[in-house]
């Protein structure tokens, strides 16, 4: 393995190439991100007190707040958003918020936090997909409500494949379905 030092090629070898981390790898672990991810408040704590921007992006484009919402971390997320994280941030890839990521996972107290800051119940991935559409593919009756009572036309919202939210439910989900039609 060739590293660069001062300018100069080193050819030395690795003990063991499979634990070589990328810069990403280390640029991931010594950022807000990875104590987002396992809800480590103090750390973010620390880390935003420091001067971390609460909305620096990994470099796939998650926020810590997309990490902490999607692991059920709301300390985190409150504290984020406190701190003036956007839940609007979509990734680079997928562009998905922090939203999507809670409705999804079936995080009702995150969610509720997340309106509450402003995010955008019609934001779109790169699919077309709204949070409505998230929380319908996953069953999350609660979070499909307050959704659907925080914008009610989100219920007419094509994703782009032409899929209502309500084309996305299984058949495992009877009562969600038929909440969904009966907001048409």
């Amino acid at each position: 393995m060739d590293h660069i030092h001062d300018g100069n090629v080193c050819h030395c070898q690795s003990a063991n190439p499979s634990v070589v981390e990328t810069m990403d790898e280390l640029d991931f672990t010594r950022g807000i991100w990875i104590s987002a991810v396992n809800g480590l408040l103090d750390e973010v704590t620390q880390m935003l007190a420091e001067g971390t921007d609460p909305n620096a992006t990994d470099s796939f484009g998650y926020t810590a707040l997309h990490y902490a919402a999607r692991n059920g971390h709301y300390a985190v997320c409150e504290l984020l958003l406190q701190r003036g994280a956007n839940p609007d941030i979509k990734t680079k890839s997928g562009g998905i918020t922090s939203l999507h990521r809670a409705c999804y996972q079936g995080h009702l107290k995150i969610v509720q936090i997340l309106l509450e800051y402003k995010a955008d119940p019609l934001a779109s991935d790169s699919d077309g997909k709204i949070p409505l559409h998230k929380a319908a593919e996953n069953g999350q009756v609660e979070i499909v409500k307050l959704l659907i009572d925080q914008e009610g036309k989100a219920v007419s919202v094509a994703d782009n494949k032409g899929r209502l939210p309500l084309d996305c439910v299984s058949s495992n989900h009877p009562e969600l379905r038929e909440l969904l039609q009966s907001r048409r």
